[in-house]
């Protein structure tokens, strides 16, 4: 998933001084370094900005050259409400543009789609699968991350413990199911931390081509949040795949050391 959090921003005074949090990530399979990525949260009081980066590494990285990178920036409402998203992607056989812009009056979420290399109107046929009735009062990947740390933090608070997040990426439109537990001791790197678990399962809705459906269906995610700063710690698949770790906070957006 790309996807993946930092410190939420929640609704503030106007003259609230900004915050920002810069994470970075570690991402290994089977003992082997897959990716790093980086991710930035700006709380502005009124608004928030976000923005994901992702590098694949070693085996994967030699094969795929994969490059991502996504930004995010609304209103930080309740809940969050997207202004304009874009994620821009690059691997060994294409390059993507995706951009989504989110109707304030409507609700609507209006994608733009550029690509080179693979055919256009299969990426085309991909996104008009989407119905347009989807397409309203969604949140894009990113914003839906800050959303679901926001109602980590608002189970600590006493509030529920399970969530529907309606959410749509530009060519896909999924729900996010949430459901949290805790606070738990858990060892990360060699550290016991008191967390909250954040287990994700990601609900086709449309978009989809078979052969991915039947693998979203079967993915669901633990995000393990930091008690403290409601930080996300450690992401680990509920069966196979990688597992991601935070391995440093940075002053300003973290460098991924890409050549």
């Amino acid at each position: 998933m790309a996807a993946l959090a930092a410190v939420p921003p929640s609704p503030a005074a106007a003259d609230a001084p900004p915050s920002a949090v810069h994470l970075r990530y570690e991402a290994r399979w089977g003992g082997l370094h897959a990716a790093d990525f980086a991710l930035s949260v700006t709380d502005l009081g009124e608004s928030y900005r976000a923005g994901f980066r992702l590098q694949s590494r070693g085996i994967i990285g030699w094969f795929l050259r994969l490059r991502l990178e996504s930004k995010s920036h609304g209103a930080s409402a309740s809940p969050v409400a997207p202004a304009q998203y874009r994620v821009d992607y690059t691997n060994r056989f294409r390059e993507r543009t995706v951009t989504v812009d989110f109707d304030p009056a409507t609700g609507e979420a209006v994608p733009t789609l550029r690509t080179q290399g693979a055919s256009p109107d299969k990426d085309r046929e991909t996104a008009d699968k989407v119905p347009h009735a989807d397409r309203f009062h969604v949140l894009d990947p990113l914003a839906a991350v800050i959303q679901a740390l926001r109602n980590v933090r608002a189970y600590a608070d006493g509030g529920d413990d399970r969530f529907v997040l309606k959410v749509y990426d530009g060519r896909r439109r999924f729900d996010l199911e949430g459901r949290v537990a805790g606070p738990e001791k858990r060892s990360i790197r060699r550290q016991v931390r008191v967390v909250y678990r954040l287990r994700l399962d990601p609900r086709p809705v449309s978009g989809f081509k078979d052969r991915h459906r039947e693998k979203w269906n079967e993915t669901a995610f633990d995000l393990f949040v930091s008690a403290d700063r409601n930080l996300m710690l450690q992401i680990m698949p509920v069966g196979a795949g990688p597992v991601m770790n935070l391995v440093g906070e940075c002053d300003r957006p973290c460098a991924l050391d890409v050549d």
